[in-house]
């Protein structure tokens, strides 16, 4: 056959041969061809069936089959369903909305200027493109006009993934899948228990909701520079996600082993309800509220930083918290153990109700709140000196021990339950202790230093070693008592 067009209710066409259609009006039109099938003209169906898979015998005892191809591209299609079982590649170009029905190809195209649904399982073993948007009069895209695509069936089986529309709903039961091109409003992807999502081309969505991948091989990498995604939520209890994103990104949910983030914005963790158990992240700032234990593995963050923990809050040993242009605000409903915590502008607040534990704190003005005890460290390698530290309010449950290899300055209200040991002698360089507020509440004091300032609102005050080549000032609104410590002063001693 040659271009053949033409119109009726029923239209059955075979060849053993390629086919090229021409324009068509039909209800049902069903095309089989030992070759591929071209639709050249413009067809108008309720129903195509197309069949290009065919097995002959090869005269041996054996069979010979032969998979053609099917392209209908008119851009003036306007085709309900779309019967096309088996293929090894399938282009379409439609009009009107498109339905299709279950496929088994190599490769799968469909334009649509309306919407793209299915009626069975689709297959594609290799690259799976649907678009679902309108055209001008001429002919050229017209992206400002989205339209839904829903491919929910539950045997879904994609290779790679390129998406245009404006609700997308994909569901695939593959080991998982590989995202080329994705520019939608809302992306829901749901992938096979242990199935991965990859980016290996750009997402722009500005909601992307992935599903179905828990289990111990679970994965997300979408980590494409060009990534523009609003809010993504990872609602599955997967192994790893890894998220790179152009713009701000707020995270819906998320429950899942590591979760490593680069964010050109502000990442923003919007759910209380998330479950991280270990975090990497670069972004301009980050305010995350977990419901389990967090793991800080590298933060990089050139704002704010912002930790709400409903239990402890550790770190991955030879990690660091760098917080650039911003302060930190950290918040545990168990303990919090950091190291190298530093923040340019030097301002920081911890609490945690259960201890607290800082070392080579890069943070030079801090707040704390523990319900247990806490222990400061602000001393660096022996050529670097961090300098002094200033706490600004200070209200610990049990033992204060801090050690600055600088001046420890207290100007804000102190409540220490058990003993305050402060010692402010490191490689040679004395520090001075400033403690002085009208309101402090403290029991027992210990310190080596230069020069101590010491005052007690709270009764009794019990000095432990003082040990100090300046000068010591004491003062209480009880008894000062030096029984249990070695009192040792180079200059003058105040004590009322």
């Amino acid at each position: 056959l040659g271009t053949i067009g033409g119109k009726g209710e029923t239209v059955y066409l075979s060849s053993g041969d390629t086919v090229t259609l021409g324009g068509w009006t039909a209800n049902s039109m069903t095309v089989s061809a030992w070759g591929d099938i071209h639709g050249w003209g413009a067809i108008t169906a309720s129903l195509f069936s197309g069949l290009v898979k065919w097995s002959v015998g090869d005269g041996a005892g054996g069979y010979v089959t032969h998979t053609g191809n099917i392209f209908l591209t008119n851009p003036n299609n306007r085709i309900g369903v779309f019967h096309l079982p088996d293929a090894g590649t399938i282009g379409i170009v439609n009009s009107a909305a498109v339905t299709l029905s279950a496929m088994n190809v190599a490769n799968l195209s469909v334009r649509s200027q309306r919407s793209i649904l299915q009626v069975g399982a689709l297959t594609v073993r290799n690259l799976a493109v649907f678009e679902a948007y309108s055209v001008d009069h001429a002919g050229a895209s017209d992206e400002t006009f989205h339209y839904d695509i829903s491919l929910g069936e539950l045997a879904n089986r994609f290779g790679s993934l390129s998406l245009i529309g404006r609700s997308v709903n994909i569901r695939d039961v593959l080991d998982g899948v590989v995202l080329q091109d994705v520019r939608a409003g809302v992306v829901s992807l749901t992938v096979e228990d242990n199935g991965y999502v990859r980016g290996a081309g750009a997402v722009t969505a500005s909601t992307l909701w992935v599903g179905g991948w828990s289990g111990a091989n679970g994965t997300v990498l979408l980590t494409h520079q060009a990534n523009r995604i609003g809010t993504v939520s990872l609602g599955a209890a997967g192994q790893t996600a890894a998220l790179h994103n152009a713009q701000d990104l707020s995270l819906a949910e998320a429950s899942l082993g590591t979760l490593s983030v680069s964010v050109s914005g502000t990442f923003s963790p919007a759910s209380s309800d998330n479950t991280i158990t270990h975090l990497w992240a670069t972004a301009a700032a980050l305010t995350l509220s977990n419901a389990a234990d967090l793991t800080l593995h590298d933060i990089r963050i050139s704002g704010a930083l912002t930790l709400r923990v409903a239990a402890d809050i550790l770190q991955l040993v030879g990690a660091g918290v760098s917080v650039v242009g911003g302060g930190v605000d950290i918040s545990a409903g168990g303990s919090v153990s950091l190291s190298n915590l530093s923040a340019s502008d030097g301002l920081g607040t911890v609490r945690a109700a259960g201890s607290i534990y800082l070392s080579r704190l890069g943070v030079a003005r801090l707040s704390i709140r523990s319900g247990e005890g806490a222990t400061i460290d602000r001393v660096g390698p022996a050529a670097q000196a961090l300098g002094d530290l200033t706490l600004l309010g200070v209200s610990v449950a049990g033992d204060l021990s801090v050690r600055v290899d600088g001046s420890l300055l207290m100007p804000g209200a102190v409540t220490v339950g058990g003993l305050v040991s402060a010692a402010l002698t490191v490689a040679g360089r004395r520090g001075d202790l400033t403690m002085s507020h009208a309101a402090n509440r403290i029991n027992t004091v210990a310190v080596r230093g230069d020069h101590a300032v010491i005052h007690d609102a709270d009764g009794d005050l019990t000095l432990g070693d003082a040990l100090l080549s300046g000068g010591l000032t004491v003062s209480a609104s009880g008894v000062i008592t030096g029984a249990v410590g070695t009192i040792s002063v180079g200059s003058s001693a105040l004590i009322s």
